[in-house]
């Protein structure tokens, strides 16, 4: 399924250079014992792209040999055509060695084990090795990412180099394939089938939309949105001129989604939309620093300050079943709910901030990790007064299937161990039956 944009280009070059932090496959900070030898390191490595250059590594870090007190010899990063870009240790470093309880000082030769230095490469993989004159560690390798930051305006930052190409999105126009407006049709099409409660649908606008004027790379006319909105009006809820009203605290400068302030608003609309009203909730939110999905890939990371709900909640936790993302469960009753509804929210990561909102007004929430998809199981189980389809705007480019098998899936990433569940998670789950969700239990046979 395919779609076609107009021959604009997205000239990020002349954007200001920021630093990636990239993952290696090896622990950044570790130790390897190999024929007797022991090495240990830390080490920082990041990649800035810029223009049409290849990627620029950065390296810092350290290594030696903490047995015999001697810093190695070389670190190197080699290609996998062979070509090797060496770092000799140069700079000392007296807090690894007071680290690692090596007692020495500053002038004491093992105290010269750190480097700091960058180079050039296009390779996407480099394996990482530290050499101590007699034997050579090979202790992992590195993948050299495309670009995945872009920094704007006033330091606001922005995704790119996605599997969705965000950044075409936003600067290019969106000429849909017949068979994507086709793949959409059906969607709502399956939508006005649903045949219990008010179904709405509701799109989590891209940061770019919300805020163009701080995206380094001028808007494009019509996205993917556009298209959708012309041709299924009344079908879907995208709050981005109410969010765009609020600006900085509807979204922040290192995060891609809107923040608790922006859920606020997005749950407003959904209830209106269904027929409903978000009943007075206290306007308390604590000021915090956090890194965000975006600031996080950066090497220092960047942080930013962004208001997050502080009022008290009365709803609870009657159910979770710990899968990741996709597939997760998580009921919440409120018997001090000011409206006597069920609502059953398929969504992902964006509906996770509309959860308080919805828990606070409505004595049973049921949420689901989807990015569209809905379960007609569950549906049939909860009868719900309202269903909430929720994805992400950059996520439009490829329709979703209406209908999905949640616990197929999650039977699956439970195989797998996709799961985050607590020590004594049989006696949880026990606790959930008890509380009256057994029908929830019975489907989680591996988690009993």
């Amino acid at each position: 399924m395919s779609s076609e944009t107009n021959a604009n280009t997205c000239d990020i070059r002349s954007l200001r250079p920021i630093y990636a932090h990239l993952r290696p496959s090896f622990q950044p900070r570790g130790q390897m014992r190999q024929r007797g030898v022991e090495i240990a390191w830390g080490f920082q490595i990041a990649c800035r792209h810029e223009g049409s250059g290849p990627p620029r590594i950065r390296v810092s870090g350290w290594a030696l040999a903490p047995d015999t007190a001697t810093p190695a010899q070389v670190i190197r990063f080699r290609e996998p055509s062979g070509q090797d870009h060496d770092f000799l240790p140069d700079r000392r470093r007296l807090d690894v060695l007071r680290a690692l309880g090596i007692d020495a000082t500053i002038k004491d030769p093992v105290a010269q084990c750190g480097i700091l230095g960058e180079f050039e490469t296009r390779a996407t993989r480099l394996s990482v090795r530290i050499s101590t004159g007699e034997q050579e560690f090979d202790i992992g390798t590195v993948e050299v990412k495309p670009q995945e930051v872009l920094a704007g305006q006033d330091g606001w930052l922005f995704l790119t180099g996605d599997t969705n190409d965000s950044l075409t999105q936003h600067c290019r126009d969106y000429r849909p394939a017949s068979d994507w407006l086709a793949a959409w049709d059906r969607y709502f099409a399956a939508v006005e089938t649903q045949p219990v409660g008010k179904t709405v649908f509701v799109v989590a606008p891209a940061k770019e939309s919300v805020m163009p004027d701080r995206h380094p790379v001028p808007v494009r006319a019509k996205g993917p949105i556009t298209h959708l909105l012309s041709r299924h009006p009344g079908h879907i809820i995208y709050p981005v001129e109410r969010l765009g009203e609020a600006r900085d605290l509807a979204y922040d400068r290192v995060d891609t989604h809107w923040t608790d302030f922006g859920g606020r608003i997005a749950a407003e609309q959904v209830l209106q939309e269904a027929g409903e009203e978000l009943p007075p909730i206290p306007d308390l939110y604590h000021i915090a620093t956090g890194r965000g999905d975006l600031g996080d890939k950066l090497a220092p990371p960047e942080t930013a300050l962004r208001a997050s709900a502080a009022w008290p909640d009365t709803s609870r936790c009657v159910f979770e079943n710990f899968v990741t993302h996709h597939g997760n469960i998580r009921i919440f009753r409120n018997d001090q709910a000011p409206l006597d509804r069920t609502v059953l929210l398929f969504g992902g990561s964006s509906a996770n901030y509309m959860i308080r909102y919805l828990a606070a007004a409505c004595r049973r929430l049921v949420s689901v990790w989807s990015t569209g998809a809905w379960d007609d199981e569950i549906i049939a189980h909860e009868q719900p007064d309202i269903v909430i389809l929720q994805t992400n705007e950059r996520f439009l480019v490829t329709p979703p299937a209406p209908r999905m098998n949640t616990f197929s899936m999650v039977a699956r990433k439970i195989a797998r161990g996709q799961t985050t569940p607590p020590p004594d998670v049989a006696a949880v789950m026990a606790g959930f039956a008890e509380a009256g969700e057994g029908w929830y239990v019975s489907r989680h046979p591996r988690l009993t």
